[in-house]
């Protein structure tokens, strides 16, 4: 217990709690939830995270940050990754990091961009904006970030050596919510690929499930039910409900998840300049940032109203996904092929968040053939050479990821289909 003798001292403790949002309490709200929406505290804990992870993955001989870095404007910087030497023009991929909108840095990319790069890609990895930044501009600043980081590339396309009419925007987890909504802009991106994508933050569709289900697709598509019936309803349970009183109803369970997106993860921004806890309801939040739930399935009339053809989209999915639920991305494909657009899926059985994917060589096949496909890669190989990029990046991390077989993927046959990888064919990786 803090023992205060002087004014001073009273001072600090209080600014201290102010700081870490201790006053939410006294207002209604939850102390930690409050804590976890602390810029001080999740920005320097965010810092710590990413010098340990790059001081490791420079170890593992990685080019972290690629060849230069530049900024972009005030607290928006790029990585860039150049492939070896080669055609005059290159295509380029703008990578968007994972971290729950509120933390990660533009390095977790080093292991995907240099594989890209490796096959002649230049890769821009973006440092975003993240929601738990002081100014709480919430999901819509990092979408923001993301249309000036496209509109940069293809400003200085000549100066990257890039075909601007080439460009694929690509992300994981929150990242790849990112490059979906870029998909959906005026003028989108020549192709995007998102590998376990957010499609949705309004908590009615956030455990979106198929009551039943049709021949070419869902039948009968429900919205989140009652956490008591995540089992018996969906795929799986959700990290974001554990036990609790939101168990018991719909609405008890939409209401928990509210919190957990606004307060926690701040993705409607920061209520009266951080010193107000933000606002639960969900319907308060959709009309606070609509940008925000554009890909919600409640929204996808806004997919098929789209004047522009929508770029070929490529999707990896864990089918046992404990953080963000499949049945989202499988709806929001259907409505994506609905409208017209090409949207492949690559399920990845038994995967949790990031299993499979590229950091499987059966993941890397797949992009390749994707971006061969929509004429973004130079050549379709037919080994994985490059691949050590992305195993240097898992040792890095310390995780263990699963390996699928090999092939099963051809864009030209797949692109507006659902390919699921069955069999595990052995873990690799350090543990």
């Amino acid at each position: 217990m803090v023992r205060c003798c002087s004014p001073s001292c009273w001072v600090a403790v209080v600014a201290v709690g102010v700081g870490l949002n201790f006053h939410y309490a006294l207002l209604g709200d939850s102390a930690i939830r409050g804590a976890l929406g602390s810029a001080a505290l999740v920005t320097g804990g965010n810092g710590v995270w990413r010098l340990l992870t790059v001081r490791k993955m420079r170890g593992e001989g990685l080019a972290v940050g690629g060849s230069r870095t530049v900024r972009i404007r005030a607290a928006l910087d790029v990585d860039v990754y150049e492939p070896p030497a080669g055609a005059a023009l290159r295509p380029a991929a703008l990578y968007f990091h994972a971290g729950a909108y509120s933390s990660g840095f533009r390095e977790f990319a080093a292991g995907t961009l240099g594989f890209l790069a490796a096959e002649g890609v230049v890769g821009v990895a973006v440092g975003y904006r993240l929601t738990s930044a002081a100014e709480g501009a919430g999901l819509a600043g990092c979408l923001d970030d993301a249309r000036a980081a496209l509109a940069w590339v293809r400003t200085n396309a000549a100066e990257l050596r890039v075909d601007p009419k080439r460009v694929v925007a690509m992300g994981d987890s929150a990242g790849g919510h990112l490059a979906l909504l870029l998909g959906l802009d005026d003028d989108p991106p020549r192709a995007v690929f998102a590998g376990w994508p957010v499609t949705t933050v309004e908590p009615r569709y956030w455990l979106t499930y198929c009551e039943r289900e049709g021949r070419a697709a869902c039948a009968a598509w429900r919205d989140t039910p009652a956490a008591d019936d995540l089992n018996d309803q969906t795929e799986g349970a959700n990290v974001f409900l554990g036990p609790g009183p939101h168990r018991a109803t719909e609405a008890a369970t939409r209401e928990h998840l509210a919190k957990t997106f606004a307060g926690v993860f701040l993705l409607f921004g920061r209520r009266a300049g951080g010193w107000l806890p933000p606002a639960y309801d969900d319907d308060v939040a959709v009309a606070l940032s609509p940008l925000a739930v554009l890909l919600s399935p409640s929204r996808r009339h806004a997919v098929a109203k789209r004047k522009r053809g929508l770029p070929p989209t490529l999707a990896f999915v864990g089918d046992n996904d404990t953080v963000v639920p499949p049945g989202q991305q499988r709806r929001y494909a259907e409505a994506y092929r609905a409208a017209g657009g090409d949207f492949a899926v690559v399920e990845f059985a038994g995967g949790d968040h990031g299993d499979g994917g590229v950091n499987a060589a059966a993941g890397r096949d797949a992009l390749r053939s994707f971006l061969a496909g929509a004429g973004a890669l130079p050549r379709a190989a037919a080994t994985d050479d490059a691949g050590h990029h992305v195993d240097r990046a898992k040792r890095a991390i310390g995780l263990k990821f699963l390996e699928y077989p090999r092939g099963r993927f051809d864009y030209g046959k797949h692109k507006r289909a659902t390919v699921r990888l069955e069999e595990v064919a052995a873990a690799i990786g350090a543990t």
